[in-house]
């Protein structure tokens, strides 16, 4: 998840199985592998080929002008049952790109202040540490909103982002990376209107996709490896503005879907339901299927989708969507954890709850591996400002999600990120999350709030 989106409020179904109680500890005890902070925000975690575990996170001391900001990352080596000492990286860290036997791609996004133009470099460094080189500058230029970098196994590439133009226009634009090259020359893909949010993705072949919102409707490029970019790809009305939450992924062969999870706001305060859709653009075809509708609820926020690989071609989508007849909470009605598997045939099957009803979900994420997937999600807790415990649940390939496990202790979890150590018969899932042991709210003052991350591995 992309950190500066935190940034403003810190300041301020047959492949499925009907959502059981929540099972047995199957996990480690935390491990805390940062320092205390008053926020820790966009945690990241993912693994390289060689099954080195790289997370990241950024994190704000104190608030209002004194406030101090920066990014720390620490590594699973593998074989190791405990994460390495936390390093600094780069303050102005946007994301970090696990990719290839032992690499990372890193985003740094330099917003510039009195008129200058924002800067947007990407640094390559090793996955042990993480340790990162020196970032070379793709693009300095006016940037709206938050750029995203995806990076496939073989390192080919792609950087997308929206640039303020004349006449009041926001532009898309990308740089590309081949396998074993540098960010190439940027170029326009979308150069009229004003675009509100982007997404990207590229598969190991080289195949890739950009989609992205203007005036309340979904647009989409797929460039196939070898080939200049295809036509633009009306996908239909989304919300206008800017709560599109949006995923994408390129598959194996060249399979593209993109996912929005969506509400349309108002300025009088009334708010439209909550839609979930989801687009396929089968391998070899010219153009998107029309959108799949797998939910609408009312009264629920956006909050972003995972979108990950699944069995053969397919993919995964998890989001935080509606619970009805669930009593409402103090922050709006109840949500629950919601999973649709895509189908041999591309399409994305029924939607199904993976967590308990009753049970308000937030910050719902995924991973796969080549034989498992994990979805990972934090239960509020009635008696937290919103925070709670991570729960999670494991699919073996081709089988069925099973029980709901307990990952953490009731400690104040606020995010989560999933993922998978260790290569062959040695790997083994883990979550990573930031969270309050020490308590938070009214009765807590700010200066004595102690945000920290934390990490749990999956027992055998």
């Amino acid at each position: 998840m992309h950190r500066l989106a935190f940034l403003p409020a810190v300041a301020a179904a047959a492949a499925l199985t009907a959502a059981a109680p929540a099972g047995a500890a199957t996990w480690s005890a935390p491990a805390t592998i940062s320092a205390p902070h008053t926020f820790i925000f966009g945690l990241e975690a993912g693994a390289t080929a060689n099954g080195t575990v790289a997370a990241d996170w950024g994190f704000q001391d104190g608030a209002g002008n004194g406030a101090t900001s920066g990014a720390r990352g620490a590594s699973l080596a593998p074989g190791q049952t405990a994460f390495g000492a936390e390093r600094a990286l780069p303050r102005d860290l946007a994301q970090l790109v696990p990719y290839g036997r032992h690499s990372v791609a890193a985003l740094l996004f330099t917003q510039a202040r009195s008129g200058a133009r924002d800067r947007l470099a990407i640094a390559f460094g090793a996955s042990d540490g993480p340790s990162l080189g020196s970032p070379g500058t793709v693009a300095t230029e006016d940037v709206a909103f938050l750029p995203r970098l995806a990076v496939a196994s073989n390192g080919s590439g792609i950087l997308a982002w929206i640039a303020r133009a004349s006449r009041s226009r926001r532009i898309v634009r990308v740089a590309l990376k081949g396998a074993g090259a540098r960010f190439g020359r940027p170029s326009t893909i979308a150069g009229t209107g004003r675009a509100d949010a982007v997404t990207a993705a590229v598969d190991a072949q080289g195949d890739r996709l950009v989609a992205f919102v203007r005036s309340g409707r979904l647009f989409a490029r797929y460039r196939p490896r070898g080939h200049d970019w295809g036509p633009v790809d009306d996908l239909g009305a989304v919300a206008a503005g800017t709560d599109n939450r949006l995923a994408a992924l390129v598959t194996s062969g060249g399979r593209a879907m993109v996912a929005d999870v969506h509400r349309q706001l108002s300025e009088g305060g009334d708010t439209g339901p909550l839609l979930v859709d989801a687009w396929v653009r089968p391998v070899g075809a010219g153009r998107f299927r029309a959108g799949q509708r797998l939910e609408q609820a009312d009264g629920v926020a956006a909050s972003a989708p995972a979108l990950v690989p699944g069995d053969g071609r397919g993919a995964i989508l998890a989001w935080a969507g509606g619970d009805p007849g669930a009593p409402p909470t103090p922050d709006g009605l109840s949500t629950r954890v919601k999973v649709s598997l895509s189908q041999p045939d591309g399409r994305f099957g029924p939607a199904t709850a993976l967590s308990p009803a009753a049970q308000p979900v937030k910050s719902v994420a995924a991973a796969t591996s080549g034989t498992s997937a994990l979805v990972s999600w934090v239960r509020i807790d009635p008696r937290s400002d919103g925070d709670g415990q991570v729960l999670a649940a494991l699919r073996p390939v081709f089988g069925a999600f099973g029980p709901v496990e307990q990952v953490s202790p009731s400690e104040n979890a606020s995010i989560t990120a999933p993922g998978f150590a260790g290569i062959g018969l040695e790997q083994h899932p883990f979550v990573a999350w930031a969270a309050r042991p020490g308590g938070e709210g009214p009765g807590i003052p700010l200066s004595q709030i102690r945000t920290v991350v934390r990490v749990a591995q999956r027992t055998p």
